[in-house]
């Protein structure tokens, strides 16, 4: 965890409630989301929550959906 002012940076494995959706890569960090239905799920309170994506893919377009409270 950094600490920036009031900005708070946890990694996914500094969280004690995430869940991983789909195929993936058990204690790997960062996680890698390659099949369809991949994802993670968050539980967490803050005025802001970001995310950081890395894409390096060439033959596939990446998709990113985010829902909110449902």
């Amino acid at each position: 965890m950094r600490q920036n002012n009031n900005l708070r940076e946890y990694s996914l494995k500094d969280l004690k409630n995430y869940k991983l959706h789909g195929r993936n890569v058990p204690n790997a960090y960062p996680v890698p989301l390659f099949s369809n239905g991949s994802g993670v799920e968050v539980n967490a309170t803050g005025s802001e929550l970001w995310v950081d994506f890395e894409v390096d893919c060439e033959t596939y377009e990446p998709w990113v959906v985010t829902y909110i409270n449902d």
